[in-house]
């Protein structure tokens, strides 16, 4: 209990710091910027990922066994951020007035991050599958005796 008064005292104290710094430091013209950089975040999330992740469950969890629920959602949402994130970096590519702020190749990143979390997802469903041979385990040596 502590701790989690402690971490909501020091998140609200970041909150204010943030928020002063905003205000007194930012220009006019970056705050617009700032809150349609916001309200593009929130439309993406709430009409591309939201949607496809409420598609993924519907179609694809009544058909896979509920010990391969948690790491399937969290895969499939992973990549469905990643591919949508990816795409919005490719499109907006050629229309880009500071080419630094992806400096590298997108599709290669979105390579080797496709590929860590399949790698992740994997260990994840590894972890879930030794947990569970174990307690089959100890459940057959209890019922033994």
């Amino acid at each position: 209990m502590r701790i989690r008064v402690l971490l909501s005292v020091t998140g609200m104290l970041m909150i204010g710091y943030g928020a002063f710094r905003l205000l007194t430091y930012v220009r006019i013209v970056d705050l617009v910027r700032l809150a349609r950089w916001a309200v593009v975040g929130w439309v993406v999330n709430d009409l591309l990922i939201m949607p496809t992740a409420l598609l993924l469950g519907a179609v694809l969890m009544p058909r896979i066994g509920t010990r391969f629920h948690a790491p399937l959602r969290a895969g499939l949402l992973a990549l469905c951020c990643l591919v949508i994130i990816t795409g919005i970096a490719i499109g907006s590519r050629p229309h880009r007035r500071n080419i630094t702020v992806i400096p590298n190749d997108p599709i290669a990143a979105f390579a080797i991050v496709g590929c860590a979390v399949l790698v992740l997802t994997g260990g994840a469903e590894l972890i879930i599958l030794l947990r569970h041979r174990r307690r089959a385990r100890r459940a057959g040596c209890r019922g033994g005796r």
